[in-house]
Protein backbone atom coordinates (compact mmCIF):
# COMPACT_ATOMS: atom_id res chain seq x y z
CA UNK A 1 0.00 0.00 0.00
CA UNK A 2 1.27 3.41 -1.24
CA UNK A 3 3.10 5.58 1.97
CA UNK A 4 3.53 2.20 3.93
CA UNK A 5 6.74 1.82 5.76
CA UNK A 6 7.49 -1.54 4.26
CA UNK A 7 6.87 -0.50 0.62
CA UNK A 8 9.54 -1.69 -1.63
CA UNK A 9 12.67 0.40 -2.43
CA UNK A 10 13.44 0.87 -6.33
CA UNK A 11 17.41 -0.10 -7.11
CA UNK A 12 19.19 1.75 -9.47
CA UNK A 13 22.98 0.89 -10.73
CA UNK A 14 25.20 3.19 -8.46
CA UNK A 15 28.55 1.38 -9.37
CA UNK A 16 30.67 0.60 -12.31
CA UNK A 17 30.42 -3.79 -12.51
CA UNK A 18 33.46 -4.95 -12.67
CA UNK A 19 34.64 -8.19 -14.71
CA UNK A 20 32.26 -10.87 -14.33
CA UNK A 21 30.33 -8.64 -11.44
CA UNK A 22 26.76 -7.18 -11.64
CA UNK A 23 26.51 -4.47 -8.63
CA UNK A 24 23.05 -2.88 -7.56
CA UNK A 25 23.07 -0.59 -4.79
CA UNK A 26 20.67 1.67 -3.23
CA UNK A 27 20.21 3.65 -0.15
CA UNK A 28 17.06 5.51 0.91
CA UNK A 29 15.57 7.72 3.57
CA UNK A 30 11.61 8.54 3.64
CA UNK A 31 9.06 10.01 5.70
CA UNK A 32 4.52 8.96 5.97
CA UNK A 33 2.53 11.43 7.42
CA UNK A 34 -0.89 9.77 8.41
CA UNK A 35 -4.22 10.93 9.47
CA UNK A 36 -6.44 8.27 11.04
CA UNK A 37 -10.07 8.85 12.46
CA UNK A 38 -10.42 5.28 14.17
CA UNK A 39 -6.74 4.13 15.65
CA UNK A 40 -8.14 1.26 17.43
CA UNK A 41 -10.97 -0.17 15.18
CA UNK A 42 -13.87 0.96 17.56
CA UNK A 43 -17.46 0.64 17.29
CA UNK A 44 -19.12 4.45 16.83
CA UNK A 45 -19.36 5.47 19.95
CA UNK A 46 -16.84 4.15 21.98
CA UNK A 47 -13.71 5.88 23.35
CA UNK A 48 -10.65 4.28 23.74
CA UNK A 49 -9.14 4.36 27.24
CA UNK A 50 -7.88 7.75 28.70
CA UNK A 51 -4.40 7.12 27.82
CA UNK A 52 -5.63 6.91 24.41
CA UNK A 53 -7.07 9.02 21.57
CA UNK A 54 -9.64 7.96 18.94
CA UNK A 55 -8.20 9.56 15.97
CA UNK A 56 -4.91 11.62 15.06
CA UNK A 57 -1.41 12.14 13.35
CA UNK A 58 1.54 9.66 13.25
CA UNK A 59 4.75 10.53 12.12
CA UNK A 60 6.64 7.63 10.29
CA UNK A 61 10.63 8.31 9.42
CA UNK A 62 12.81 5.32 7.60
CA UNK A 63 16.19 4.43 6.12
CA UNK A 64 16.31 1.66 3.62
CA UNK A 65 18.72 -0.48 2.45
CA UNK A 66 18.86 -2.65 -1.10
CA UNK A 67 21.63 -4.71 -2.59
CA UNK A 68 21.93 -7.20 -5.72
CA UNK A 69 25.66 -8.74 -6.30
CA UNK A 70 25.67 -11.36 -8.91
CA UNK A 71 29.14 -13.39 -9.23
CA UNK A 72 29.16 -16.16 -11.73
CA UNK A 73 26.36 -18.17 -11.26
CA UNK A 74 25.74 -17.00 -7.78
CA UNK A 75 24.05 -13.66 -6.70
CA UNK A 76 23.15 -12.33 -3.33
CA UNK A 77 20.24 -9.95 -2.32
CA UNK A 78 19.27 -7.81 0.32
CA UNK A 79 16.60 -5.50 1.33
CA UNK A 80 16.34 -3.85 4.70
CA UNK A 81 14.70 -1.33 6.52
CA UNK A 82 14.13 0.11 9.72
CA UNK A 83 10.81 2.75 10.96
CA UNK A 84 10.42 4.89 13.52
CA UNK A 85 6.90 5.66 14.01
CA UNK A 86 5.78 8.68 16.55
CA UNK A 87 1.42 9.35 17.40
CA UNK A 88 1.16 13.01 18.13
CA UNK A 89 -1.79 12.32 20.21
CA UNK A 90 -0.77 8.57 21.75
CA UNK A 91 2.55 8.41 22.66
CA UNK A 92 1.73 5.41 24.15
CA UNK A 93 1.79 3.59 21.01
CA UNK A 94 5.25 5.08 19.21
CA UNK A 95 7.67 2.03 18.05
CA UNK A 96 10.27 1.06 15.78
CA UNK A 97 9.71 -1.52 13.18
CA UNK A 98 11.69 -3.31 10.85
CA UNK A 99 12.33 -6.01 8.05
CA UNK A 100 15.58 -7.77 6.78
CA UNK A 101 15.02 -9.72 3.63
CA UNK A 102 17.71 -11.85 2.13
CA UNK A 103 18.46 -14.53 -0.44
CA UNK A 104 21.25 -16.41 -2.24
CA UNK A 105 20.51 -17.69 -5.15
CA UNK A 106 23.35 -20.85 -5.60
CA UNK A 107 24.79 -22.65 -8.02
CA UNK A 108 27.20 -25.73 -7.96
CA UNK A 109 26.34 -27.51 -11.62
CA UNK A 110 23.65 -25.40 -14.45
CA UNK A 111 21.46 -28.53 -13.19
CA UNK A 112 22.18 -28.23 -9.18
CA UNK A 113 20.90 -25.19 -7.79
CA UNK A 114 18.93 -23.68 -5.05
CA UNK A 115 18.33 -20.91 -2.80
CA UNK A 116 19.13 -19.78 1.04
CA UNK A 117 16.97 -17.86 2.24
CA UNK A 118 16.52 -15.93 5.85
CA UNK A 119 13.73 -13.00 6.37
CA UNK A 120 12.88 -11.14 9.51
CA UNK A 121 9.95 -8.76 9.54
CA UNK A 122 8.50 -7.11 12.91
CA UNK A 123 5.55 -4.98 12.37
CA UNK A 124 2.81 -2.89 14.13
CA UNK A 125 0.06 -4.23 15.44
CA UNK A 126 -2.80 -4.54 13.60
CA UNK A 127 -6.20 -3.29 15.63
CA UNK A 128 -8.51 -4.20 13.35
CA UNK A 129 -8.28 -7.64 14.64
CA UNK A 130 -7.51 -6.32 18.23
CA UNK A 131 -8.90 -3.70 19.16
CA UNK A 132 -9.16 -4.33 22.59
CA UNK A 133 -5.63 -3.81 22.80
CA UNK A 134 -4.80 -0.48 23.14
CA UNK A 135 -0.95 -0.53 23.08
CA UNK A 136 2.51 -1.66 21.68
CA UNK A 137 2.02 -5.17 20.57
CA UNK A 138 4.24 -5.69 17.42
CA UNK A 139 4.16 -8.74 15.58
CA UNK A 140 7.41 -10.48 14.65
CA UNK A 141 7.98 -12.97 11.91
CA UNK A 142 10.92 -14.53 10.88
CA UNK A 143 11.72 -17.44 7.49
CA UNK A 144 14.85 -19.51 7.16
CA UNK A 145 14.46 -22.02 3.73
CA UNK A 146 17.23 -24.14 2.16
CA UNK A 147 15.68 -25.17 -1.39
CA UNK A 148 17.69 -27.53 -3.60
CA UNK A 149 17.02 -28.02 -7.21
CA UNK A 150 17.91 -30.42 -9.52
CA UNK A 151 17.51 -30.12 -13.28
CA UNK A 152 18.34 -32.73 -15.61
CA UNK A 153 17.57 -30.87 -19.14
CA UNK A 154 14.52 -31.99 -18.19
CA UNK A 155 11.24 -28.90 -17.86
CA UNK A 156 9.98 -31.37 -14.74
CA UNK A 157 12.39 -31.39 -12.05
CA UNK A 158 12.22 -32.12 -8.48
CA UNK A 159 13.04 -29.85 -5.71
CA UNK A 160 13.62 -30.46 -1.49
CA UNK A 161 13.45 -27.98 0.98
CA UNK A 162 14.08 -27.45 4.72
CA UNK A 163 12.95 -24.68 6.78
CA UNK A 164 11.59 -22.97 9.71
CA UNK A 165 9.36 -20.20 10.62
CA UNK A 166 8.40 -18.55 13.49
CA UNK A 167 5.61 -15.90 14.33
CA UNK A 168 5.24 -14.43 17.51
CA UNK A 169 3.50 -11.51 18.67
CA UNK A 170 4.30 -9.47 22.30
CA UNK A 171 1.16 -10.37 24.33
CA UNK A 172 -1.07 -13.07 23.24
CA UNK A 173 -4.28 -12.68 20.89
CA UNK A 174 -6.77 -15.84 19.67
CA UNK A 175 -6.31 -13.69 15.85
CA UNK A 176 -2.10 -14.75 16.19
CA UNK A 177 -1.14 -18.06 16.95
CA UNK A 178 2.48 -17.32 18.25
CA UNK A 179 4.56 -20.70 17.36
CA UNK A 180 7.48 -21.77 15.87
CA UNK A 181 7.80 -24.68 13.14
CA UNK A 182 10.70 -26.63 11.60
CA UNK A 183 9.55 -28.55 8.02
CA UNK A 184 11.07 -30.89 5.33
CA UNK A 185 8.78 -30.37 1.89
CA UNK A 186 9.47 -31.85 -1.67
CA UNK A 187 8.28 -30.78 -4.78
CA UNK A 188 7.64 -31.71 -8.44
CA UNK A 189 8.13 -28.18 -10.09
CA UNK A 190 7.18 -28.03 -14.06
CA UNK A 191 8.61 -24.80 -16.00
CA UNK A 192 7.96 -24.21 -20.13
CA UNK A 193 7.65 -21.40 -22.48
CA UNK A 194 10.48 -19.47 -20.56
CA UNK A 195 7.94 -17.46 -17.96
CA UNK A 196 5.51 -19.72 -16.83
CA UNK A 197 5.66 -22.71 -13.82
CA UNK A 198 3.03 -25.23 -11.97
CA UNK A 199 4.49 -26.68 -9.19
CA UNK A 200 2.65 -29.84 -7.12
CA UNK A 201 3.92 -29.75 -3.24
CA UNK A 202 4.01 -31.60 -0.20
CA UNK A 203 5.66 -30.49 3.46
CA UNK A 204 5.39 -32.18 6.95
CA UNK A 205 6.31 -30.35 10.04
CA UNK A 206 6.71 -30.42 13.67
CA UNK A 207 5.61 -27.05 15.40
CA UNK A 208 5.81 -25.17 19.03
CA UNK A 209 3.12 -22.90 20.54
CA UNK A 210 4.96 -20.34 21.74
CA UNK A 211 1.96 -19.06 23.88
CA UNK A 212 1.38 -22.15 26.01
CA UNK A 213 5.30 -23.99 26.73
CA UNK A 214 3.20 -26.24 28.82
CA UNK A 215 -0.41 -27.94 28.30
CA UNK A 216 -3.13 -25.56 29.59
CA UNK A 217 -6.11 -27.25 30.33
CA UNK A 218 -8.65 -24.28 30.38
CA UNK A 219 -7.77 -23.29 26.66
CA UNK A 220 -7.16 -26.98 25.82
CA UNK A 221 -4.19 -26.21 24.21
CA UNK A 222 -0.12 -28.32 24.09
CA UNK A 223 2.68 -26.83 22.96
CA UNK A 224 3.64 -29.49 20.31
CA UNK A 225 1.53 -30.13 17.03
CA UNK A 226 2.02 -31.21 13.27
CA UNK A 227 1.05 -29.81 10.42
CA UNK A 228 1.06 -31.76 7.22
CA UNK A 229 0.57 -29.46 3.69
CA UNK A 230 -0.39 -30.57 0.30
CA UNK A 231 -0.40 -28.14 -2.60
CA UNK A 232 -0.24 -26.80 -6.05
CA UNK A 233 1.13 -23.45 -6.92
CA UNK A 234 0.59 -21.84 -10.52
CA UNK A 235 3.02 -19.13 -12.29
CA UNK A 236 1.54 -18.21 -15.86
CA UNK A 237 1.96 -15.37 -18.31
CA UNK A 238 0.62 -14.83 -21.99
CA UNK A 239 1.97 -12.37 -24.31
CA UNK A 240 2.49 -9.58 -21.83
CA UNK A 241 -1.67 -9.28 -21.85
CA UNK A 242 -2.46 -11.63 -18.45
CA UNK A 243 -0.85 -12.65 -15.95
CA UNK A 244 -2.18 -15.32 -13.40
CA UNK A 245 -0.69 -16.53 -9.79
CA UNK A 246 -2.15 -18.47 -7.09
CA UNK A 247 -1.90 -21.50 -4.86
CA UNK A 248 -4.48 -23.97 -3.21
CA UNK A 249 -3.56 -26.37 -0.36
CA UNK A 250 -4.92 -28.57 2.51
CA UNK A 251 -3.58 -28.50 5.77
CA UNK A 252 -4.04 -31.12 8.27
CA UNK A 253 -2.91 -29.74 12.15
CA UNK A 254 -2.48 -32.89 14.84
CA UNK A 255 -2.43 -31.55 18.35
CA UNK A 256 -0.46 -33.93 20.62
CA UNK A 257 -2.18 -32.83 23.71
CA UNK A 258 -5.57 -31.86 22.83
CA UNK A 259 -7.74 -33.17 20.18
CA UNK A 260 -10.06 -30.19 19.82
CA UNK A 261 -7.74 -28.29 18.67
CA UNK A 262 -6.97 -30.35 15.84
CA UNK A 263 -7.98 -29.20 11.94
CA UNK A 264 -8.66 -29.69 8.54
CA UNK A 265 -7.76 -26.21 6.66
CA UNK A 266 -8.43 -25.48 2.96
CA UNK A 267 -6.69 -22.53 1.38
CA UNK A 268 -6.49 -20.80 -1.81
CA UNK A 269 -5.04 -17.31 -3.96
CA UNK A 270 -5.67 -16.63 -7.45
CA UNK A 271 -4.03 -13.01 -8.66
CA UNK A 272 -4.97 -11.83 -12.12
CA UNK A 273 -3.92 -9.13 -14.03
CA UNK A 274 -5.03 -8.29 -17.51
CA UNK A 275 -3.43 -5.45 -19.93
CA UNK A 276 -6.82 -3.34 -21.17
CA UNK A 277 -4.49 -0.89 -23.07
CA UNK A 278 -0.82 0.28 -22.94
CA UNK A 279 -1.29 2.48 -19.46
CA UNK A 280 -3.91 0.79 -17.81
CA UNK A 281 -4.48 -2.79 -16.62
CA UNK A 282 -7.10 -4.94 -14.24
CA UNK A 283 -5.78 -6.66 -11.06
CA UNK A 284 -8.68 -9.00 -9.83
CA UNK A 285 -7.88 -11.15 -6.54
CA UNK A 286 -9.74 -14.11 -5.17
CA UNK A 287 -9.29 -15.93 -1.84
CA UNK A 288 -10.44 -18.73 0.52
CA UNK A 289 -9.63 -20.24 3.42
CA UNK A 290 -11.51 -22.82 5.24
CA UNK A 291 -10.70 -24.60 8.85
CA UNK A 292 -13.26 -27.07 10.38
CA UNK A 293 -12.74 -29.19 13.50
CA UNK A 294 -11.76 -32.59 13.25
CA UNK A 295 -13.54 -33.35 16.59
CA UNK A 296 -16.39 -30.64 17.26
CA UNK A 297 -19.15 -31.18 14.54
CA UNK A 298 -20.25 -27.98 13.11
CA UNK A 299 -17.30 -25.96 13.88
CA UNK A 300 -15.25 -23.90 11.66
CA UNK A 301 -13.72 -20.96 10.36
CA UNK A 302 -14.19 -19.53 7.10
CA UNK A 303 -12.98 -16.12 5.51
CA UNK A 304 -13.47 -15.19 1.59
CA UNK A 305 -11.98 -12.09 -0.11
CA UNK A 306 -12.27 -10.54 -3.24
CA UNK A 307 -10.99 -7.33 -4.80
CA UNK A 308 -10.24 -5.56 -7.63
CA UNK A 309 -8.01 -2.65 -8.66
CA UNK A 310 -7.43 -0.32 -11.56
CA UNK A 311 -3.77 0.69 -12.62
CA UNK A 312 -3.36 3.66 -14.84
CA UNK A 313 -0.36 4.76 -15.91
CA UNK A 314 -1.39 8.57 -16.47
CA UNK A 315 1.93 9.74 -17.19
CA UNK A 316 5.36 8.49 -17.61
CA UNK A 317 5.68 9.79 -14.10
CA UNK A 318 2.59 9.31 -12.23
CA UNK A 319 0.22 6.03 -11.27
CA UNK A 320 -2.91 5.67 -9.98
CA UNK A 321 -4.72 3.05 -8.29
CA UNK A 322 -7.57 2.81 -7.34
CA UNK A 323 -9.02 -0.52 -5.14
CA UNK A 324 -11.87 -2.07 -3.78
CA UNK A 325 -12.26 -4.86 -1.61
CA UNK A 326 -14.55 -7.17 0.04
CA UNK A 327 -13.78 -9.47 2.85
CA UNK A 328 -16.46 -11.81 4.81
CA UNK A 329 -15.62 -14.01 8.00
CA UNK A 330 -17.36 -16.44 9.50
CA UNK A 331 -16.94 -18.29 12.69
CA UNK A 332 -19.13 -21.55 13.76
CA UNK A 333 -18.35 -23.32 17.00
CA UNK A 334 -14.96 -23.33 18.77
CA UNK A 335 -12.37 -24.60 16.56
CA UNK A 336 -9.69 -21.70 17.93
CA UNK A 337 -10.51 -20.16 21.35
CA UNK A 338 -13.08 -17.04 19.37
CA UNK A 339 -16.10 -16.32 20.36
CA UNK A 340 -18.99 -18.66 18.75
CA UNK A 341 -21.81 -17.70 16.09
CA UNK A 342 -19.99 -14.93 15.01
CA UNK A 343 -20.05 -13.11 11.01
CA UNK A 344 -18.04 -9.88 9.94
CA UNK A 345 -18.06 -7.99 6.50
CA UNK A 346 -15.39 -5.54 6.02
CA UNK A 347 -15.30 -3.30 2.70
CA UNK A 348 -12.22 -1.41 1.81
CA UNK A 349 -11.40 1.47 -0.64
CA UNK A 350 -8.53 3.07 -1.26
CA UNK A 351 -6.85 5.52 -3.87
CA UNK A 352 -3.24 5.40 -4.55
CA UNK A 353 -1.00 8.06 -6.79
CA UNK A 354 2.57 7.48 -7.17
CA UNK A 355 4.77 10.19 -8.76
CA UNK A 356 8.47 9.63 -9.58
CA UNK A 357 9.19 13.09 -9.69
CA UNK A 358 13.02 12.78 -10.13
CA UNK A 359 15.32 9.83 -10.76
CA UNK A 360 16.35 10.03 -6.96
CA UNK A 361 12.95 11.29 -5.03
CA UNK A 362 9.48 10.12 -5.58
CA UNK A 363 6.39 10.90 -4.18
CA UNK A 364 2.95 9.25 -3.10
CA UNK A 365 -0.35 10.00 -1.37
CA UNK A 366 -3.29 7.70 -0.63
CA UNK A 367 -6.74 8.01 1.06
CA UNK A 368 -8.60 4.84 2.21
CA UNK A 369 -11.82 4.10 4.22
CA UNK A 370 -13.00 1.04 5.60
CA UNK A 371 -16.32 -0.33 7.09
CA UNK A 372 -16.75 -3.30 9.22
CA UNK A 373 -20.59 -4.76 9.93
CA UNK A 374 -20.44 -7.83 12.50
CA UNK A 375 -23.05 -9.63 14.45
CA UNK A 376 -21.40 -9.14 17.56
CA UNK A 377 -22.21 -5.24 18.83
CA UNK A 378 -18.78 -4.96 20.07
CA UNK A 379 -16.69 -4.82 16.38
CA UNK A 380 -18.40 -2.59 14.10
CA UNK A 381 -16.24 0.03 12.72
CA UNK A 382 -15.79 2.76 10.62
CA UNK A 383 -12.61 4.17 9.72
CA UNK A 384 -10.89 7.01 6.92
CA UNK A 385 -7.20 7.69 7.16
CA UNK A 386 -4.91 9.52 4.42
CA UNK A 387 -1.17 9.67 4.13
CA UNK A 388 1.44 11.14 1.99
CA UNK A 389 4.96 9.62 1.83
CA UNK A 390 8.26 11.28 -0.15
CA UNK A 391 11.31 9.02 -0.23
CA UNK A 392 15.24 10.22 -1.48
CA UNK A 393 16.96 7.56 -2.98
CA UNK A 394 20.97 7.77 -3.44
Amino acid sequence: MVGQADQGLIPYVTAIPREGEIDTVTFAVFQVERYDSNFFRLPDGVDPDLSSRRSGVSSTTGVGFDLERTYGLQKITVNAALTRAVYSQNGNLDETSGRFDSKLQWSITPELTGNVVFDYLRQPTDYEYSSTIQQVNPQTTRTLKLDVDYRPGAALHPRLSLFQTENRLQDASFQVESSRTNAVGAALVYDFASTNTIALYANRGRGRNLDSEADDPILQVGPVFQQTEYGAQVDLKAYDLVKLNGFVAHLIRDGQSYSSRNFDGMQGELTGTYALTGKTALELFGGRRLYTSQDQLGSYFVESTASAALIWQATGKITVRPKYTYRRQAYRGSPFPVADQRVENTRYATLEVDWAAFRSVDFAASIAHSRRAASDPTLPFADSNASVFARFKF
